[in-house]
């Protein structure tokens, strides 16, 4: 599956029937009026809305001064799904104008509407700059340097997906390399300046050996690498992790040491990332690179529309799930859900669900509605029981109630308990676990008059409970 933008052994041979050149980062418009333009557009979406104003600006703007140019002006288009909320659009402009006040650029034209078929937020930002100076080509023994903190957007990304500490929820600001282009701008010992996106560092770099033809040896095992990242990322995914911010420079042979004693006196987090040599290879850690694969990570994008893991990881749990065929058949009639709660549960307004229900449609799960804080009453009411006496269970999902599943679930080695209802309770199973001060993996109410059986399964987290439906689905 294709994800992201085409890549250049797509696009070459349609360059060239086109006659275009092959270009780092942005384009280059030579005319007769004064200054060379350097001219930049990419689209940001799949972000949280509180982000998507800033990445919108920095995607394009970053191209103009990593090839040399000072950013003057944007034009953005803002694509809307219909019936979007104008406070939404607010703050999406808003995010826009604190860059564009931040760093001296114009808004002078754009694009705002609401359209069938768009399902997310869309913005394309078009930045147009001057150019400052040309860029050199590189010579065979010239560095490449790294400059930014390594695998931050990963950090991130896996923050907002619940898969490393929360603690770096906040350092979406730091996703640019804005500021470390514009100090590199400055210094003539900087060839060639590309800033790390999609593909990840060996992307970068393997754009730079296309573009040059000349062959680079990289080494990045000294680099230091975050320990959380290192948990989170399969070691052969590391070259190609989302590292937005991180920037990678060419510098003159003989100013490099210099020029990296001056970044870090900047505070620029800077390191010797290896050297031009001739073959026309990249070679990372020992290790030709010839192409480059989508890490997991790359996946999570589309997934979070919001600041919040336990929301994030739900959506992405819940589209995880639509993909399963066979757990169509765990279905009941009245609708899936599915629940995950907070670190700790003071109330059901501390745990997120989805406000419909996942049901059958077409012989497959479909999801109706949207993830919320409230958005069950049984289930999380159930969650949040469970919790009291086992501060482990954050999660939560129903699925049809059935003898040969029940015995499937012990087969498991869940421990599981049937329970019959009453009337007068609201909620029977969170009523058995309030009365007895014991959870279980899973429960089953055996249903009565006019109510349809059903199982709840809990356990520490949404992953864990589309696991444990993958297994029992096949014997269903």
């Amino acid at each position: 599956m294709y994800l992201g933008k085409v890549g250049h052994d797509v696009l070459k041979n349609i360059f060239r029937k086109l006659n275009n050149e092959f270009i780092l980062d942005s384009n280059i418009l030579r005319w007769n009026y004064g200054e060379d333009l350097i001219i930049s557009t990419n689209p940001a979406l799949g972000v949280p809305l509180e982000t998507l104003g800033f990445f919108a600006f920095h995607y394009s703007v970053s191209n103009i001064v990593v090839s040399m140019g000072k950013p003057v002006y944007i034009i953005d288009s803002i694509i809307l799904p219909p019936n979007t909320n104008e406070d939404i659009i607010e703050k999406i402009l808003e995010g826009i104008r604190i860059e564009c006040k931040k760093y001296d650029v114009k808004i002078i034209g754009g694009h705002t509407g609401f359209y069938y078929g768009v399902e997310i937020p869309v913005i394309n930002v078009t930045a147009i700059g001057v150019k400052i100076r040309e860029a050199r080509r590189p010579k065979i023994g010239d560095c490449l340097v790294l400059m930014g903190e390594y695998g931050e957007e990963s950090l991130w990304l896996g923050s907002l997906n619940g898969l490393v500490d929360e603690k770096y929820l906040d350092i979406w600001r730091k996703l640019t390399p804005i500021p470390k282009a514009l100090f590199a701008l400055s210094r003539d010992e900087v060839k060639v300046m590309h800033d790390v996106s999609e593909g990840g560092l060996a992307r970068g770099l393997l754009d730079i050996v296309e573009k040059f033809g000349l062959g680079i040896k990289a080494d990045i095992k000294h680099l230091r690498i975050n320990k959380d990242l290192l948990r989170m990322v399969k070691i052969n995914e590391l070259y190609s992790i989302p590292n937005f911010g991180l920037l990678i420079l060419v510098v003159e042979k003989s100013s490099c040491e210099r020029f990296i004693d001056e970044c870090r006196k900047k505070g620029f987090n800077c390191h010797i990332l290896g050297t031009f040599v001739n073959d026309r290879r990249l070679i990372i850690d020992d290790v030709v690179i010839e192409k480059v694969s989508r890490t997991s990570l790359d996946y999570l994008y589309g997934y979070i529309d919001s600041l919040d893991p336990i929301v994030n990881t739900l959506n992405r749990v819940l589209k995880e799930l639509e993909n399963h065929r066979e757990i169509t058949n765990l279905i009941p009639e009245v609708g899936l859900n599915m629940v995950y709660g907070k670190k700790t549960i003071g109330s059901v307004k501390d745990i997120a669900g989805l406000s419909g229900r996942v049901i059958k449609s077409l012989g497959r799960p479909k999801i109706c509605g949207k993830v919320v804080y409230g958005g069950s009453r049984h289930l999380a009411l159930v969650l949040y029981k469970a919790h009291k006496f086992d501060r482990n269970v954050r999660a939560g999902v129903n699925i049809r109630g059935d003898e040969h599943i029940f015995e499937k679930l012990k087969d498991m080695g869940l421990s599981i308990k049937r329970i019959k209802g009453y009337e007068e309770a609201i909620c029977p199973i969170a009523d058995f676990i309030e009365k007895e001060h014991h959870v279980y993996n899973a429960y089953y109410h055996v249903g009565g008059f006019g109510v349809e059986s059903s199982i709840v399964i809990l356990g520490k987290n949404p992953e864990e409970l589309l696991n444990i439906m993958v297994k029992v689905s096949k014997y269903v």
